[in-house]
């Protein structure tokens, strides 16, 4: 139990058709970013291309902010942590910020390879808690 964000390929073709391509727990500041708000929960939300290569290009900035400055909080207000039930920790410890290189390596590697087709699915994005 507690924050889950899912990432869907759904079919462009065949919407009842949807593969699981990324899951993380409790890494509230997902929602920050999206703008997501108290009364979404288990809600899906498309993510275009462009807020794909947006949200990479926004994690790689903070994190080289981080490890230059050796900062606790993050440089940006988009990736403040977000308060949910069960939503993770709000601290900006060492797990925030290996959640946000998990969070950028995988974004990042989506947005770079071949392995999701933009144009035969749509990336959808499922937020539970």
């Amino acid at each position: 139990m507690g924050l889950d964000v899912v990432f869907r390929a759904r079919s462009k073709f065949d919407p009842r058709y949807s593969t699981e391509v990324g899951y993380f727990g409790k890494v509230n500041f997902i929602l920050t970013y999206f703008n997501i708000s108290d009364d979404m929960n288990c809600t899906s939300i498309e993510v275009s291309h462009e807020q794909l290569h947006a949200f990479v290009n926004d994690l790689h900035k903070e994190l080289i902010q981080h490890k230059a400055n050796k900062t606790c909080s993050p440089i940006s207000q988009k990736f403040t942590t977000k308060r949910v039930f069960f939503g993770g920790s709000t601290e900006y410890d060492t797990t925030y910020w290996e959640s946000m290189m998990s969070v950028y390596n995988w974004v990042k590697q989506l947005d770079t390879s071949h392995v999701f087709d933009w144009d035969k699915d749509n990336l959808e994005m499922f937020i539970s808690w």
